[in-house]
């Protein structure tokens, strides 16, 4: 029997959301529908860059036993520098995660009122991010409170 899972949550401070797909979902490579985001942590936002990499490293111990007692050297997961990873200058002042999910996120403003309509939420929002990250590190957006 598999080893199930155990979800660690997470929530930033400000962040921008920039390719955002959080009212439809979009294609991947491989053809699946999913709701995304890449999440742009600005570099000067320690306070959730440290609450981020403490999240990441409680994922990989809390799933340890998923991996058969220990996590793989090489993991899909954990912040990408958007200066070395973008080619478009954009991103330098940015670390960024891919965030995805086969279910519709929430999303919310200020007051915790839903948004449903897509004029209120956009690529380049600056928001407050709820996930939960689970073995593969993948991150899987869950409430998006907009600002």
């Amino acid at each position: 029997m598999a080893t199930k899972s155990t979800k660690i949550k997470f929530v930033t401070g400000k962040v921008r959301f920039s390719f955002a797909h959080v009212f439809e979902p979009a294609e991947t490579l491989n053809g699946t529908l999913k709701y995304s985001a890449m999440i742009l942590i600005p570099k000067s936002d320690k306070d959730t860059i440290a609450r981020f990499n403490k999240a990441f490293e409680e994922c990989k111990a809390a799933n340890a036993a998923y991996f058969g007692g220990t996590v793989p050297k090489v993991l899909k997961g954990g912040l990408r520098d958007g200066a070395t990873e973008r080619e478009d200058d954009t991103f330098a002042d940015y670390y960024f995660i891919n965030a995805s999910s086969n279910e519709k996120p929430g999303v919310v403003d200020a007051d915790v009122n839903p948004i449903i309509s897509q004029s209120e939420f956009y690529s380049g929002a600056m928001v407050v991010h709820q996930s939960h990250y689970f073995h593969t590190m993948y991150q899987v957006p869950a409430v998006l409170l907009a600002d």
